[in-house]
C-alpha cells in the first residue's frame, strides 16, 4: 500500500489477478491475503491489479484481454535452446537430487509397496512429462518445413541437456 502511495486501510484493497484463457474468456480473482511465494505463480496470460474493495467494474477491457492472450503464447522456436536446456535440467535436477540410493532399492523389490519412493515418482512423472510435451509439439504442427524445424529444435535442445 506505502508503495502505490494509497493511505486507505489495507483492508480496503485487494490483490487482483485477471487471465484469459485459450478460448478468450476473462478470468478476474481476488487473490488471498496471506498468498506467499507470489513470484511463483505468476502466469504469462495473466495481470495483477491492486483493487478497491468498494468497486465493481472490471480490470481489464476486451482489448487489454485480447493483448494478454497474444502475449501469452510464445513460439516454441522462438526460445533459445540453451535457455529451455538450462531450464529444464534445472527443474530435474531438483528432484533428481532428492532421491535417496535406497529409493531404486526399494522400488526395484517392491519393499514396501503400500508407499512408493516418492521423489522418484516425482521424477519418473516429470520424465513422462517431458516426453509427452515434445511429442505434443511435434505432432501439433502440421507445417512439414516447421515441423522439421521443431524436430532441429529438440535435438538442440538435448545437445545442450
Amino acid at each position: 500500500m506505502r508503495e502505490f502511495g494509497l493511505t486507505a486501510s489495507p483492508e480496503a484493497y485487494s490483490l487482483c489477478e485477471v487471465s484469459v484463457t485459450q478460448e478468450g474468456v476473462i478470468k478476474q480473482r481476488r487473490l488471498p491475503d496471506q498468498l506467499s511465494k507470489l513470484a511463483d505463480r505468476i502466469q504469462l496470460s495473466a495481470r495483477y491489479y491492486l483493487k478497491s474493495n468498494m468497486e465493481t467494474e472490471a480490470l481489464c477491457s476486451d482489448v487489454e484481454a485480447q493483448e494478454m492472450q497474444r502475449e501469452s503464447v510464445v513460439p516454441l522456436l522462438s526460445l533459445s535452446s540453451m535457455e529451455i536446456a538450462n531450464q529444464l535440467s534445472a527443474r530435474n535436477y531438483l528432484l533428481f537430487s532428492g532421491i535417496e540410493p535406497t529409493d531404486y532399492i526399494t522400488d526395484l523389490f517392491k519393499l514396501h509397496p503400500q508407499e512408493p519412493p516418492s521423489n522418484l515418482r516425482n521424477f519418473e512423472d516429470l520424465v513422462n512429462q517431458e516426453t509427452f510435451w515434445v511429442a505434443t509439439e511435434i505432432v501439433q504442427e502440421t507445417n512439414l518445413a516447421k515441423r522439421v524445424k521443431i524436430i532441429k529444435h529438440f535435438i538442440k535442445i538435448a545437445l545442450h541437456c
